[in-house]
């Protein structure tokens, strides 16, 4: 029953550096302008001033790391993962520009490149929380489960408030059927993030599979009225209408 059930881990995003070593004045004030911007919600007057940053000091990495992260959210992929690879080229050691590509190959299913970047952010920045999150999501995907755990306690430790990596802990459990503990690991998520309508969906999975349809029900309501355009718990509330008697005596078995 449980592949039936719509969920998803959770990978963080892109890494943007609000500040720059070894840029002159101009950068520095462009990058400022960018980040005000998008704060404003100004994108194109953001997407002028990264390229404006970038422009005053071409040889940094993070600056191109950061355009290069900018032009994927905004839809240019090409020229995004072209600016992100010349980052990782012109400065191996800029452990955000190697996340920003492991996080686009993730986020494209391309788990064994994704791999490969994320093992050299995690070198370079072992501390980096981001970093174990995604690095988890990736070998969640290859089905090392082990792995992924480890590298999900780690960033929780890192960061003991990380819903995204509770939540993805909670995947873990949810994978191996040991119900219980995904329901401890999801609501323990929530206690960070009430808010994140992608674990309440997880919850109600989890509660429906350990039989426990009412609580299911609110979780899925609860996400519903955080995101109404959220797909998943429209299906899953559809699936167990329809198998909710097999669903109880799988759980009571």
């Amino acid at each position: 029953m449980k592949q039936h059930l719509m969920t998803t881990t959770l990978s963080t995003p892109f890494i943007f550096y609000t500040t720059v070593p070894d840029i002159d004045t101009e950068a520095q004030k462009e990058l400022q302008k960018a980040f005000f911007s998008f704060d404003h919600g100004d994108s194109a007057e953001a997407d002028r001033a990264f390229r404006a940053a970038l422009a005053a000091a071409p040889a940094s990495s993070h600056l191109a790391s950061n355009v290069g992260a900018w032009r994927i959210a905004q839809g240019n992929i090409p020229e995004g993962i072209r600016l992100l690879q010349a980052a990782t080229e012109m400065n191996p050691s800029c452990a955000g520009a190697h996340y920003n590509v492991g996080t686009f190959f993730l986020n494209n299913r391309m788990f064994e490149e994704a791999l490969s970047q994320l093992e050299k952010a995690l070198q370079l920045d072992p501390e980096g929380v981001a970093i174990h999150n995604n690095y988890g999501v990736v070998l969640f995907h290859l089905k090392r489960f082990d792995e992924a755990q480890k590298s999900f306690e780690t960033a929780l430790e890192l960061k003991k408030n990380c819903d995204i990596a509770a939540h993805n802990l909670g995947m873990i459990a949810f994978s191996r059927d040991t119900m219980e503990l995904a329901i401890a690991y999801f609501q323990d998520a929530l206690q960070s993030n009430a808010h994140n309508f992608s674990t309440l969906n997880a919850l109600g999975c989890a509660y429906a599979l350990h039989g426990n349809l009412v609580e299911a029900l609110k979780a899925f309501r609860g996400a519903l009225a955080i995101n109404e355009s959220f797909q998943m718990p429209y299906y899953n509330v559809g699936f167990i209408a329809l198998h909710k008697d097999l669903l109880i005596s799988n759980a009571e078995a």
